[in-house]
């Protein structure tokens, strides 16, 4: 977006952008804003790839899922512009990911003070398997689904900080699943069961209005 539309867009009155959009777009914008998903973060600890960030940030996107938090021990924030494919980065566009320092106590313990619970997936002795949590059930209302690095895993101050471990059942030789591949599996599981609820896990609807001006606006 060249300055002077960049400009146009975010000066003009939102019915006079609306009205210069095509209808479908509009249309796309407004579904996409109304199945974003209320209390469901997530956390990648210590990114090494910032690849898998965004192939992260795409799974969030497709599953109605805003805000993406992640952390980097060596304090680098990854700009999307010069990493991964196009449309990984095109989903930054559409998903809050958000840099929350190098250690991973400070936005666990944020998340914490918000009411969020904090699932890690660690296979832990105590760890549940994915498909036998109740995501539905109230006290995942607010969820924050954590993910390891992609060498290391979890720390072990991570897991330490969790509120419940979790993990997605293996039946072949493989121990372990690429981050963006586990995360895909898990938060497809968790918005399966939030939409099959019955519950509503709309976002409230003045962030609703705030999302979709910004949408509207950034779409220009």
């Amino acid at each position: 977006m060249d300055d002077a539309r960049r400009t146009f867009a975010q000066t003009q009155p939102l019915n006079v952008l609306r009205a210069q959009m095509l209808p479908e777009r509009v249309e796309k914008i407004e579904r996409m804003v109304a199945n974003r998903q209320h209390g469901l973060h997530v956390i990648m600890e210590d990114v090494a790839n910032p690849h898998n960030m965004f192939a992260v940030a795409r799974t969030c996107d497709a599953l109605g899922i805003q805000t993406l938090h992640y952390t980097s021990r060596h304090g680098h924030t990854f700009d999307d512009a010069n990493t991964g494919h196009r449309s990984s980065r095109g989903a930054k566009r559409w998903v809050d990911v958000l840099h929350s320092g190098r250690t991973i106590t400070d936005c666990v313990n944020t998340l914490k003070a918000q009411g969020f619970h904090i699932a890690a997936t660690v296979a832990t002795e105590h760890a549940v398997a994915i498909y036998n949590v109740k995501w539905a059930s109230d006290q995942f209302d607010h969820l924050a689904v954590l993910f390891g690095n992609e060498r290391r895993g979890l720390s072990n101050d991570a897991i330490a900080l969790a509120d419940s471990h979790i993990t997605i059942p293996m039946f072949g030789a493989v121990t372990s699943l690429n981050v963006s591949v586990a995360a895909a599996i898990t938060l497809a599981e968790i918005t399966r069961q939030r939409r099959a609820s019955g519950k509503n896990y709309k976002l409230p609807q003045s962030t609703r209005a705030e999302l979709l001006e910004r949408f509207l606006r950034q779409a220009y």
